[in-house]
């Protein structure tokens, strides 16, 4: 986005924007209401995706005083105590609602209830063996009925394991191997990202140009830290979040460090893993983990983004992948979707290769698109529509 700004200089910039609210208070029998209880399981049903935020720190030889609702630190015990929570709370839902389904489906004998009952008798059944929704394969009927009910454990999650500084920067932690054993056994695929809201936070407080000297004299400080101080590139950071989709996908990632150190060189951002490896490459230059953690907020939402430009607005609208060209148009106004009569759509990658919208149509990569087009992450759309013609 800010390479279409750069060019055309608009009045108004409105970037795509991730919401995340901080939910605390979840404690083990919080499904029978134990703490905040129902109350934060109400916030949790509210959102559309999960950051599980995870304790890696202190190591107890530093003496910190350890502040925690069990007296100790342990991730895996508190990972577990949370999704064990999420998944009580599902299962009470869905056999309350079996049992009222099998009532209904009996006495009206309606074939559409009866197969809601099947849906709800294998999603409880699923749950029983200590499994979450979101690892269930399921048809689109059982879709259909359970996305009914808003369960806690099909909400995507992505796992953000909080270390301190010195881990980070070390791309470890000692518990780092046991907690990824945990994810890939409980949500297999899910991606998990090692930072440290310590480094985060410091980092945010020092100027621009103090940076890199800031980040030198931290690397100076922490032995087997991920780079020698002066080449401004941590390769090992590609292992501060995994998986980034695949094995293949990681040995990309590190090729991608050593042939981009500059905004956008290093390849397309054509396809989801393209992106997290954008936002890795950005992780590699300024050492955080923020736009990593964003962007991977971003996939597990389903989403992509298209653009809209002009010397009034540059504007970044979030929707679902696979959205058609209306139903794009539609989140800028109802009436455009109604009325929709086309899309003029240039990739963003052909709009930087070639440097101009002009320069694209000249190329035949101006595309003319009609109702049934899925827009792809990334576009720069027009719409054209007969909304308020006579």
């Amino acid at each position: 986005m800010n390479w279409i700004v750069e060019r055309m200089k608009p009045n108004s910039i409105v970037p795509a924007l991730l919401y995340v609210t901080d939910i605390a208070g979840l404690v083990k029998g919080a499904s029978e209401n134990k703490g905040l209880g129902n109350e934060f399981l109400s916030h949790i049903s509210a959102v559309d995706a999960i950051f599980h935020l995870v304790r890696l720190f202190p190591d107890p030889a530093t003496g910190r005083r350890i502040e925690h609702v069990e007296n100790s630190i342990d991730p895996v015990r508190d990972m577990e105590i949370i999704s064990q929570e999420l998944l009580y709370k599902d299962m009470q839902k869905v056999k309350a609602r079996l049992d009222k389904q099998a009532k209904v489906a009996t006495r009206s004998g309606d074939a559409l209830k009866k197969k809601q009952l099947e849906s709800f008798e294998k999603a409880y059944v699923f749950m029983q063996k200590g499994l979450d929704i979101r690892e269930g394969v399921w048809e689109d009927a059982d879709v259909e009925a359970l996305n009914e009910l808003g369960l806690l454990t099909a909400k995507p999650v992505v796992y953000l394991l909080n270390t301190s500084a010195d881990d980070f920067l070390r791309a470890s932690s000692p518990e780092l191997e046991r907690v990824r054993s945990w994810i890939a056994k409980r949500s297999p695929g899910a991606t998990s990202i090692l930072f440290s809201g310590d480094w985060e936070s410091d980092l945010q407080l020092v100027e621009p140009e103090d940076k890199m000297s800031y980040i030198q004299d931290a690397l100076a400080d922490v032995p087997g830290h991920m780079v020698a101080p002066d080449t401004g590139i941590k390769p090992n950071s590609i292992e501060c979040i995994d998986p980034i989709v695949n094995e293949e996908e990681k040995r990309i990632a590190r090729a991608l460090v050593h042939i981009d150190n500059g905004e956008g060189n290093g390849g397309s951002l054509d396809n989801w893993s393209d992106l997290l490896n954008a936002a890795l490459r950005k992780a590699m230059r300024e050492y955080t983990m923020l736009p990593a953690i964003i962007t991977s907020g971003y996939k597990a939402l389903g989403l992509i983004h298209y653009f809209t430009a002009g010397e009034q607005e540059v504007r970044a609208w979030s929707l679902l992948a696979g959205s058609t060209a209306p139903q794009a148009a539609g989140l800028i106004h109802s009436d455009i979707e109604k009325n929709f009569v086309c899309a003029e759509v240039m990739a963003f990658n052909d709009l930087r290769a070639h440097g101009s919208e002009q320069e694209v149509k000249k190329a035949g990569k101006l595309k003319t698109q009609g109702k049934t087009y899925a827009v792809q992450d990334g576009d720069v759309i027009l719409f054209k529509h007969s909304a308020g013609k006579k």
